[in-house]
C-alpha cells in the first residue's frame, strides 16, 4: 500500500484518506479540504468555512502520511 508524504502530495478536494497522525499516535480517518487547507473529520461531504469540522491545518506537522480510501459505498 503506497504512502503518500503530506508535505510533498495533497490529496484532492473532499477525498477520504488514513491518516497517520503523529498527535493521535496511529491511523486515523480525515478529509481533506482543498479550500481551506484543512484535514477535516471523516464525516465531512462539504467545504465548513467556519472550521468546526477541521482537525489539522494543512502546514502542520502532525500528519506525516495518507492512504487514499475507496468511495463511501451508495
Amino acid at each position: 500500500m503506497a504512502e503518500n508524504l503530506a508535505k510533498q502530495t495533497k490529496p484532492a478536494h473532499l477525498q477520504r484518506c488514513m491518516c497517520w497522525d503523529t498527535l493521535e499516535g496511529g491511523w486515523r480517518c480525515y478529509v481533506y479540504d482543498d479550500i481551506s487547507k484543512y484535514w477535516c473529520t471523516q464525516a465531512t461531504t462539504e467545504h465548513d468555512p467556519d472550521g468546526d469540522n477541521h482537525v489539522s491545518d494543512y502546514a502542520d506537522y502532525r500528519i506525516t502520511h495518507w492512504i487514499p480510501m475507496p468511495p463511501k459505498p451508495m
